[in-house]
This record gives structure tokens, sequence and C-alpha cells, in this order.
């Protein structure tokens, strides 16, 4: 049993790589050095979400023209179409599970700005106002849901422009909106 772990982000300007730490007792030792596949300045490491031996982490501005799950990590014709990186730990061994983007994915709307990650499921924002639901069966990911809704999934706050959660539900494999929270100005 390690104890506690998670990821330091080194180099914040650069984006290149993220530090895994785990804890024994009192005691942080490095684990691993996880990086994406391809070089270059995409912000990987500006967001994380780790759940159990599971770690997402974005990258922004990364600038593959792939879409879905596993495509092709390399190319420079999309810029900042962002993409997600999930690595898995065995042991004491981490190791790239999928590399993730958006169905829809289209040029500048940084896929991975935001993250949340609970068991085998992965909501992944970007800055055109969509959350994409991706789950995990037998190791493998599968892009679930797509969302749309004027501000939703937006995570930067600009003078009178106001947005608003909502809350959705599954079962099976169906998502449902069940309801918007607002606020009375």
């Amino acid at each position: 049993q390690w104890g506690h772990w998670k990821p330091v982000e080194q180099q914040r300007c650069s984006g290149r790589r993220c530090l895994c730490f785990v804890r024994n007792g009192t005691t942080w030792t490095q684990q691993a050095y996880l990086k994406p596949s391809t070089a270059g300045f995409n912000n990987f490491g500006n967001t994380v979400a780790i759940d159990g031996d599971t770690i997402a982490i974005g990258a922004e501005d990364e600038d593959s023209a792939s879409t879905g799950i596993n495509g092709s990590e390399i190319g420079t014709g999309a810029p900042s179409r962002g993409a997600v990186y999930v690595f898995t730990r065995s042991g004491n061994t981490w190791s790239q599970q999928a590399y993730v983007k958006a169905s829809n994915s289209a040029a500048n709307s940084s896929f991975g700005v935001s993250l949340s990650l609970d068991s085998n499921t992965l909501a992944v924002g970007t800055d055109s106002a969509s959350t994409c639901i991706f789950t995990r069966s037998g190791g493998l990911w599968t892009q679930e849901a797509l969302y749309r809704e004027g501000q939703y999934g937006t995570w930067r706050f600009i003078w009178h422009q106001r947005g608003a959660p909502w809350r959705h539900s599954r079962r099976r494999c169906i998502w449902r909106r069940q309801c918007r929270y607002r606020h009375q100005w």
C-alpha cells in the first residue's frame, strides 16, 4: 500500500511533463515522470484529474487533427484542438492507457481545459462551451455523450456574462438532463 499519491506539474509555462509523487508515511518520493509522446508546447498538465490508479492530464493546446480515442498524436494542422492523456498505474509502473479527443474536435476548442474523473467516467470541458463524457470498460474508453448548451462547460468569468450549471444523471448508457441551476440576479 503506497498511501497517497499526487501529480506535480513542473515547468508550468512550458507544459511538457507531469511528475507523480507517492507518500509512504511522511516521506514523498517521485514515482513517475509522465509526458505526452509528442514534443512541443501544448499546456500538458494545466489540468489534472485523479481517481485511484488513474490520472487524466489535459493538454488544451495540443494540435493533432485526429478525433476520437487513440488516434494519431502526430500533427500540427489543428491549432489548440486539445487532447487528454489517460495514464494508469500497475504496481509502481505508469503507462499511457488512452489518448482522448472529442469526436467533433474543432480548431481552437481547447478540449481538456477542464477535467473531472470518477472511477470509469471522464468529463472533459472545452472553451467552446461543450462537455464530452467518456466511459471506460475493460480498459477501453468510448465517448458516451456530448453536451452543448449556451455557457455550459465554460469556466471563465466575463463581466455581465452569466452561465449556469446543469445537473445530469445516467442510467445505464443514457444521460438525461435533470435541471439547470440559476441564480436570481
